[in-house]
């Protein structure tokens, strides 16, 4: 992750260890999927338990990458609010 955004200068890093709240955020998405999974899975097309898991297990080894950098954003939108009129060097 770059040190700061390129267009406003925000930094990102703003103490050690502060996306440490993140994992919570990650935590609610992976939960949010594995129920969201089963429901559909289980309950709707009545899939048996080990399909379940060998898809659930896939969608988790390809998800992990967009669920780490969504997890970062949405910790860092916790505390810092867009201003749309900021001015930025970005076109």
């Amino acid at each position: 992750m770059n040190p700061q955004c390129a267009c406003c200068g925000e930094r990102f890093e703003k103490e050690p260890g502060y996306y440490t709240g993140a994992l919570y955020v990650s935590y609610a998405y992976y939960t949010a999927l594995i129920v969201g999974c089963f429901l559909v899975m289980e309950v709707v097309l009545e899939w048996d338990l080990s399909y379940f898991l060998g898809v659930l297990i896939g969608l988790i080894i390809l998800l992990t990458p967009l669920f780490f950098r969504l997890a970062r954003l949405t910790w860092i939108n916790f505390f810092i609010s867009f201003d749309a009129h900021k001015p930025t060097s970005c076109p």
